[in-house]
């Protein structure tokens, strides 16, 4: 429901990226939904246990690649680090 009411507003961008194509949203794109509309939405979700539980799976499996990604960062932040002490030496 949300993501048609979204896309009927703003239409999907495709932009080629190294790993195929990756679909954004217009930068303008005015995201806000109905109030009916997410009401009804919520009600959904809280009457199925199988929507709640992909939805935990699918936020944990995020919360696993943003992780990941701090991770990431710290260690290239520390190799950083450790070229610019190479070049000053």
């Amino acid at each position: 429901m949300i993501q048609t009411e979204v896309l009927a507003k703003c239409n999907d961008i495709y932009i080629k990226s190294r790993n195929g194509y990756q679909i954004v949203l217009p930068k303008n794109c005015e995201k806000s939904i109905k109030y009916d509309t997410t009401k009804s939405v919520v009600g959904i979700f809280s009457q199925d246990e199988s929507l709640k539980k992909d939805l935990r799976s699918l936020i944990g499996n995020e919360t696993g690649k943003v992780n990941n990604l701090m991770t990431i960062k710290t260690q290239l932040n520390d190799l950083v680090e450790l070229l610019q002490n190479l070049v000053l030496e």
